[in-house]
């Protein structure tokens, strides 16, 4: 009887386990990496305004492109998956690669 009790708590165990990750492959967090690529598109595309020669600009925009990548690897974490970008992509250099 005690084996029977032992088993079955850890098959629940188990089950849980495995329903937590397939809970964390939400279809939301797939349409946030896409949000953030536009994000990342849109950032780099962009063009200071009224002053062309001001240095914060492209401090900020990096700034900008470094905190978004952030946030796409830590979704890729979250789905359990590793975070890969290729050289041409605009996050490469604030990974360690």
């Amino acid at each position: 009887m005690r084996t029977k009790v032992v088993l079955s708590i850890g098959g629940l165990c188990a089950i849980s386990f495995f329903a937590g990750l397939v809970a964390a492959s939400d279809p939301r967090l797939d349409q946030a990496v896409e949000n953030i690529t536009k994000a990342i598109a849109l950032v780099e595309a962009s063009e200071p305004g009224t002053n062309p020669e001001d240095p914060k600009f492209e401090k900020h925009r990096l700034k900008t492109v470094k905190h978004l990548c952030e946030a796409a690897e830590v979704i890729s974490k979250m789905k359990g998956q590793p975070f890969v970008v290729s050289e041409d992509d605009p996050c490469f250099e604030f990974t360690l690669q």
